[in-house]
């Protein structure tokens, strides 16, 4: 969780294209719902969304009532309607990347005046240019759950 919060605001900060940075700490959220189960992922995806907020100074309880979500329903889904696999996971990643930057297009075009086809724009390229920073997760967190074993003791996954 810090490692991820460490590589977000130092390493990735400075890796651009456009002007935009990637943002792939919906899909920490994911990768941790989808591999320990919506009940863990939500209370992991909670702790992480306030160390998030705190990280990024603009957002007060954006990440931190955001990221419980995410990270319940991907464990919901991976639970009864989708499997764990790399695919599936970058689908989900991709849509919890794309719900936290439309939220966060909104609050900039409520809130501070943005205009909406400037923000729309940031928001799609934010999403785009963070599949690869997903991918490259999925197979960390596979790695350390298979290391560790599953975080409350299931032994069907």
């Amino acid at each position: 969780m810090l490692i991820a919060l460490l590589l977000q605001n130092t390493i990735l900060s400075y890796i651009r294209i456009v002007n935009v940075e990637p943002f792939f700490l919906p899909g920490v959220c994911v990768a941790v719902g989808i591999l320990e189960g919506g009940s863990f992922g939500g209370y992991f995806s909670l702790v992480f969304g306030i160390l998030a907020d705190m990280q990024f100074s603009e957002n007060t309880v954006l990440f931190t009532m955001l990221f419980p979500f995410v990270g319940f329903m991907s464990g919901f889904l991976a639970e009864f309607y989708i499997n764990r696999k790399f695919l599936s996971y970058n689908v989900l990643a991709f849509l919890a990347v794309l719900l936290t930057s439309i939220v966060q297009m909104f609050k900039a075009t409520l809130f501070y005046g943005a205009t909406f086809s400037n923000v729309a724009t940031i928001a799609i390229l934010q999403t785009f240019w963070s599949i690869p920073f997903n991918m490259l997760f999925y197979f960390c967190a596979l790695r350390l759950n298979k290391i560790m074993g599953p975080a409350y003791g299931r032994k069907d996954r």
